[in-house]
């Protein structure tokens, strides 16, 4: 399966997307690969929405992995935190092309007031696998970031899921993220 369909990530989207189907595979592997993708998933949820504390990015890489990297189009959400980084609300908030998604920093700000958030992760991927940022995505998050830190609403990364794996522009892109520093975002 995997030589057909490239890799793991792409199967799960798959099974995600379409339930399995032209996987290439019995009705039985089907019903049992959307059983362990679901379990995975809501096991996930459950831990997040539990009142784990999101310390770091890398505790979401394995379950964005998992969720968005076989998406075939850009998909943009936002994870909403209590200041000690406690998950209040996972959002998708809109859907795109193939290669683009419009996100508005207006809606992104209201969600988090309506949420009561302190913080905020934004996530979207990119269905060609590619993790770097494109000069729209980095324009984004400043303009993000400092309608944020206006509200007093700390960005703490911006995530890029792709299918070989996930790309924090809080790591990768110095300086991008100063003025949620400044406001003293504890990522």
């Amino acid at each position: 399966m995997i030589a057909r369909h490239g890799s793991l990530d792409h199967i799960f989207a798959k099974v995600l997307t379409t339930g399995g189907e032209n996987l290439g595979t019995s009705q039985r592997i089907g019903a049992r690969l959307r059983y362990l993708v679901n379990t995975i998933i809501s096991g996930t949820q459950h831990r997040l929405a539990g009142g784990n504390v999101i310390a770091a990015p890398d505790d979401l890489f394995p379950y964005l992995q998992l969720d968005m990297a076989g998406l075939e189009i850009e998909t943009f959400r936002v994870f909403f935190l209590d200041s000690a980084n406690h998950l209040l609300a996972d959002h998708t908030l809109w859907r795109g092309t193939v290669d683009k998604v419009q996100a508005h920093p207006r809606e992104i700000i209201r969600h988090a007031l309506a949420e009561n958030a302190s913080a905020l992760i934004l996530v979207h991927n990119h269905p060609s696998g590619d993790t770097q940022p494109s000069h729209e995505d980095l324009r984004l998050t400043r303009e993000i970031a400092a309608a944020a830190s206006l509200m007093g609403i700390a960005l703490l990364d911006h995530i890029i899921v792709g299918r070989g794996g996930s790309n924090s522009l809080r790591r990768s892109c110095e300086g991008l993220f100063a003025r949620s520093q400044e406001k003293g975002a504890t990522l």
